[in-house]
């Protein structure tokens, strides 16, 4: 039962983040296909971490181990030197919406999350006031 409600969880994030990108054009468009596989990555990160449909993350106002549920994947992609950031919001068990930062990159023809933030805008404001990261 748990893992049909996990599935469920993870069929609407994935549902949620398909609709934001716009798949009118045709397959073999390049920068959509970027996009998709993309979040793709993403969401198979997400999924790969949850725990009981849940996504684990520091909480750095307390420093207490806190979990959020995926919600919706933001459709702005933003490229960096090397990779790529993508967004995405959790919901808490509060009701408070989070937002997630992931870092991606391309290893051996395969896009990797490396890192992400919680609630941390700094560093991709900062990137994209020095130019570094932009609209894909």
């Amino acid at each position: 039962m748990l893992d049909s409600v996990i599935r469920k969880i993870f069929v609407r994030f994935v549902l949620l983040g398909l609709i934001a990108i716009p798949l009118t054009v045709a397959a073999n468009d390049s920068q959509h296909q970027l996009k998709f596989e993309l979040q793709a990555s993403m969401q198979n990160y997400i999924e790969d971490r949850l725990v009981d449909g849940e996504y684990l993350y520091l909480d750095t106002t307390n420093g207490a181990v806190a979990r959020a549920r995926p919600s919706t994947a933001h459709p702005t992609i933003l490229a960096v030197k090397d990779g790529y950031i993508l967004c995405a919001d959790f919901r808490t068990r509060a009701g408070e919406n989070l937002n997630v930062d992931f870092f991606v990159t391309e290893v051996d023809s395969e896009y990797v999350v490396f890192s992400h933030t919680v609630e941390d805008r700094g560093k991709v404001k900062m990137l994209m006031k020095q130019g570094l990261a932009k609209k894909l």
